[in-house]
């Protein structure tokens, strides 16, 4: 299909679907002297399965599971591409495929079909003048988007530019108001960087030496934990760029983005959360429990129906060496064939009597218990739908709610108050004013200690990149209402971040003509 219309990239596993279930439709009653309709009707289905199943991506996500993104970088450094690579298909940033997509003011979200992906794509934290408002909204969207938390937070940086505004942006986002605990689930994606794709040898090697060279990459690598495989390199070319081999270029990072997806060990790094996410789920518990048991029954009746097809399949073949045996040797072969051993020593447990006659009956009764799956599956899915639709409703309320937004005001005065305290002392370090920066220091660990429960690692950046920070934290300061500013341990007045964003969502009701 045409990429700008939202065809599927080459070599993209379709999303969604249920090869099993698809063959319900227009099921009849058997009639005398036919094969049991719902029989037929499962042979065709799992003969899908099977085609589909060894045509299957390698790293292809399981259904159900909802890995859950989040792409964070400066504007102009790809995120959307990324985003539309890993969907396989266009859907951030093409007019006439954002059906798929929710804009949530300053997070796009995007879900595959078969719900196996969940993507979001910061539009707020990237811009080049950020200010507090703009902050506030993000953190607010994040945790509206992904109140249950974020699997993998994908740092998009373009191939050899790490620049000091980068890492102003990275330090504050990642140390301030993320917090340490989300560094198991950071990765860096280098966008651009066609040499190494599908070269992972070299890429190491490429990594080891700007580690050595490069003080502001050996930032980031310090971040990813020193672990080079966090770092994955992908090629996406602009389709109207007429440059050789786009196609070719995209299924290949494509291959390399998903196998870093698909190799996330999920069950080892629990999703990340934002104390705004924990509020959202909080305020949403009734509605988040009872999607979670939705789920839950979904996945079990999807596990039994898998468990099934195996067997139906191994029926199937249990049938055609049966027929075998029942027919003895091959007369158009030259030399006859040996006799094949007796099969009463094998006979099955519950199988009554040997031969073909006997794998077709269990065949039968396989069909129709798969056909009774996915009926079940049908109603589960029909009851997750109505749960969904109950939690979209109650975080469309929350995106009003002044004790919610107030939460996530105050954690962004928090987070910018500490990052204000760690410039100061950074920049007093550099200018050699010892004492000032262990005064400065000591009282940013105190004020991290209160707000976190744990004290921050401090601004450790050269000059260039000091000077960055305080730039961005000017920016910050421009309608920041900061947590420096509390008399006594009080709450400050509603910032301008909450009064603009309660009063966006609030629409004056309309009087009577």
């Amino acid at each position: 299909g045409n990429p700008a219309r939202g065809g599927r990239l080459a070599g993209a596993a379709p999303m969604g679907g249920c090869p099993l279930c698809a063959s319900r439709d227009g099921l009849r009653p058997d009639a005398p002297g036919e094969e049991p309709v719902v029989e037929v009707a499962a042979e065709a289905a799992l003969a899908r399965y099977s085609a589909q199943r060894k045509g299957e991506d390698p790293w292809a996500l399981p259904p159900d599971r909802r890995l859950t993104i989040l792409m964070f970088g400066m504007t102009g450094v790809g995120k959307s591409s990324l985003g539309n690579l890993i969907a396989g298909q266009t859907v951030f940033g093409a007019s006439d495929a954002t059906c798929s997509v929710t804009n949530l003011d300053s997070v796009m979200r995007h879900e595959a079909g078969d719900r196996s992906v969940v993507l979001l794509d910061t539009i707020g934290l990237g811009d080049t003048e950020l200010d507090h408002d703009q902050v506030v909204a993000s953190i607010r969207d994040q945790a509206l988007s992904a109140p249950q938390g974020v699997d993998m937070l994908l740092i998009v940086m373009r191939f050899g530019r790490v620049t000091d505004d980068t890492l102003a942006r990275l330090v504050f986002v990642v140390d301030y108001l993320w917090g340490s605990s989300c560094l198991p689930n950071v990765y860096f994606v280098m966008t651009g960087a066609s040499r190494f794709v599908g070269e992972k040898e070299q890429g190491l090697e490429w990594i080891a030496k700007q580690v050595d060279l490069n003080w502001r990459f050996k930032h980031i690598y310090d971040i990813s934990g020193g672990d080079p495989e966090r770092f994955i390199f992908v090629d996406n070319p602009d389709p109207l760029s007429r440059e050789p081999n786009i196609e070719e270029r995209k299924v290949a990072s494509r291959a390399a983005i998903m196998e870093a997806l698909a190799k996330h060990a999920r069950a080892a790094v629990p999703a990340f959360t934002t104390q705004a996410m924990r509020a959202a789920q909080e305020l949403a518990r009734a509605e988040v429990e009872e999607l979670e048991a939705r789920r839950r029954q979904v996945r079990e009746i999807e596990d039994e129906r898998e468990a099934e097809a195996a067997s139906a399949a191994g029926a199937k073949s249990d049938a055609a060496g049966d027929a075998r045996a029942t027919e003895g040797p091959d007369r158009t072969a030259e030399k006859p064939a040996p006799a094949p051993a007796p099969r009463t020593a094998q006979k099955k447990p519950g199988r009554p009597g040997d031969g073909a006659g006997a794998a077709k009956i269990d065949r039968r009764s396989i069909g129709r218990t798969i056909a009774e799956l996915c009926e079940l599956r049908a109603e589960a899915l029909e009851k997750r739908g109505e749960a969904e639709k109950k939690l979209r409703q109650r975080l469309e309320e929350l995106k009003a709610d002044p004790v919610f937004l107030q939460h996530v005001a105050a954690t962004v005065d928090q987070a910018t108050s500490r990052f204000s305290e760690d410039c100061r002392s950074a920049e007093e370090r550099e200018r050699g004013d010892a004492d000032a920066a262990a005064g400065a220091s000591a009282a940013s660990a105190g004020a991290a200690a209160t707000a976190a429960g744990k004290p921050s690692r401090g601004i450790k950046l050269k000059k260039s990149a000091v000077l960055a920070c305080k730039s961005l934290l000017d920016s910050l300061k421009k309608t920041a209402v900061l947590a420096s500013h509390r008399v006594d341990g009080a709450d400050p007045p509603a910032s301008t971040a909450v009064r603009k964003l309660a009063g966006r969502q609030a629409r004056p009701a309309r009087q009577p003509a």
